[in-house]
Parts: structure tokens; C-alpha cells; sequence
């Protein structure tokens, strides 16, 4: 089982693939690169795209998931960082 120290640093990394994301999708689309970032993330909770080890160097990816079976699956996999993400930001604006 992760600790909070491997879920932040996991998070951290995720977060940042999904600013990198973000700002294209602001590019292409006109959104702001804010709500482009909340867009990635809510995408990666419904499953529409899962995490994926690229290349040699192990570099992380994003892989869409077209069939409803897959979002399932990703959905299900997705939930653990998308569920400690959100506990993060609730801790972060209780502490304000």
C-alpha cells in the first residue's frame, strides 16, 4: 500500500503531464489553461483516458479509451490518484 509521500509524488507527476495537456487543449480549444487542467483530470476520473509507461525511458503518456468497457476499467484504475487528488485540494482549502 502507497503512502502519502508516494501518492504526492505520483500526483505531482500526473498533475504536471496534465498542465502539459492542458496547454495545448488551451491552444486548440480557446479554453483557459485552468479549466483545460480541470477538463484532463475530469476526463482521466470518467475513464476516457488511462496512464501509460512510454518508450524505453519509462516516460509517462496518456492512452484514450474509446470502448465503454475500457473507460470502465480505466475508471477503475483512475479513481485511487483521482480520489487522493481530491482529498488534496479539500485539505489544501480547509487549510486557507
Amino acid at each position: 500500500m502507497k503512502d502519502d509521500d508516494d501518492w504526492n509524488i505520483i500526483l505531482e507527476t500526473v498533475d504536471a503531464l496534465f498542465c502539459s495537456l492542458a496547454d495545448g487543449i488551451a491552444r486548440r480549444t480557446g479554453m483557459t489553461e485552468k479549466a483545460a487542467h480541470e477538463e484532463a483530470w475530469t476526463l482521466f476520473e470518467q475513464g476516457y483516458f488511462k496512464l501509460v509507461n512510454e518508450g524505453d525511458d519509462a516516460s509517462l503518456g496518456v492512452e484514450p479509451c474509446y470502448s465503454h468497457i475500457a473507460r470502465h476499467a480505466a475508471m477503475k484504475q483512475n479513481r485511487r490518484l483521482a480520489d487522493y487528488r481530491r482529498r488534496v485540494i479539500e485539505e489544501e482549502v480547509a487549510a486557507a
